[in-house]
């Protein structure tokens, strides 16, 4: 009766943990649909943050940045993560909603 308590447990764990990968999977693609309308502009950095640690380990960097978008026009963000390390005054590219330029995500590649 013992080992049929721990197969029961066993799969039940295992079925869990199968679902909650499959909704994870589902969840991120989900997130992907949502910069579908996101376009790419040049962006210099202005500014590095200081670093940060919390009680789980160090944190991203974070910088601030101004976009110039396609019409030159520039615009400032905040406290934005981007890919790789760039240095002050390097210019990268980022990917932005130009519906909503100032409250959209940022994104970048390397």
């Amino acid at each position: 009766m013992g080992n049929n308590v721990i197969t029961w447990l066993g799969a039940i764990f295992i079925t869990i943990s199968v679902i909650y990968t499959g909704c994870s999977y589902f969840e991120k693609d989900a997130d992907e649909d949502n910069t579908a309308g996101y376009v790419a502009a040049k962006a210099v950095v202005d500014f590095k943050l200081p670093a940060r640690v919390s009680r789980y380990g160090a944190k991203p960097p974070r910088y601030n940045i101004t976009i110039i978008t396609a019409s030159g026009e520039k615009i400032t963000r905040f406290d934005l993560e981007l890919a790789g390390d760039p240095k002050v005054k390097d210019t990268v590219t980022v990917y932005y909603d130009p519906k909503n330029p100032e409250t959209s995500k940022v994104k970048s590649k390397l």
